[in-house]
């Protein structure tokens, strides 16, 4: 969810951020893997790591190409954006409009 609207935030001037709720959901993401037993390192490792991040970069771009977002086509971005807001998704928690 994150990695989409990241990329809908940074491809449509009519969405934004809701970083406040980024980096509340992001911390709770990492102390949940605290509590499974996963080290700082072991997170870090994860974040900084080229593998992991080029497979999440692959799945959000299927997941934007199925909803029907053309590269370079801000239209479609926005078009998205909004759909994941209005829907209340995941996606569009992360999201608001401008």
């Amino acid at each position: 969810a994150a990695a989409v609207a990241d990329e809908v935030r940074k491809r449509c001037s009519s969405v934004d951020a809701r970083m406040v709720k980024v980096r509340t959901e992001a911390l709770a993401l990492y102390n949940y893997a605290l509590r499974q037993g996963y080290s700082k390192a072991e997170s870090s490792d994860y974040l900084e790591s080229e593998e992991d991040n080029a497979r999440m970069k692959q799945r959000r771009d299927r997941y934007l190409q199925a909803k029907g977002v053309k590269t370079g086509e801000e239209a479609t971005y926005c078009r998205l954006g909004q759909a994941e807001i209005a829907a209340k998704s995941p996606i569009g928690s992360l999201l608001r409009s401008r």
